[in-house]
């Protein structure tokens, strides 16, 4: 399986979604077309899903991201949640600048409707 690697524009996240189970979106995420662009990702991760490593880890470290990544990002969260399994571990670490409510908040929301575990940390 390949890696999916996207580097990142003013309105896009950096992907960094690593077949060793390692996946990273960082960055500003308002793509003119959230669905479009997050697509390809959704795709890679159904068929990470069939040779899944025993650990998964996906670390969102955002600075902004519009509503419409909001909803992309929680489908990538269910699809991630599919993948666990007694022989799977996903975990989700949910990284904020220090002093950012509203993304602490919005990771907090996300933690609250997933089925797997996550970590919330801020940083400076």
């Amino acid at each position: 399986m390949e890696d999916l690697l996207i580097t990142g524009t003013a309105k896009t996240p950096d992907v960094e979604f690593r077949a060793d189970g390692h996946l990273l979106l960082q960055g500003c995420s308002i793509p003119e077309n959230a669905p479009e662009f997050y697509r390809p990702l959704l795709s890679w991760l159904e068929d990470y899903g069939r040779v899944a490593k025993p650990v998964t880890e996906l670390t969102v470290k955002f600075n902004y991201f519009n509503s419409s990544s909001s909803k992309a990002l929680l489908q990538l969260i269910e699809q991630l949640s599919e993948i666990q399994t007694a022989e799977h571990k996903v975990q989700v670490r949910w990284l904020y600048e220090e002093g950012d409510d509203d993304n602490r908040e919005a990771g907090e929301d996300y933690m609250d409707v997933s089925k797997i575990p996550f970590t919330i940390e801020s940083y400076k």
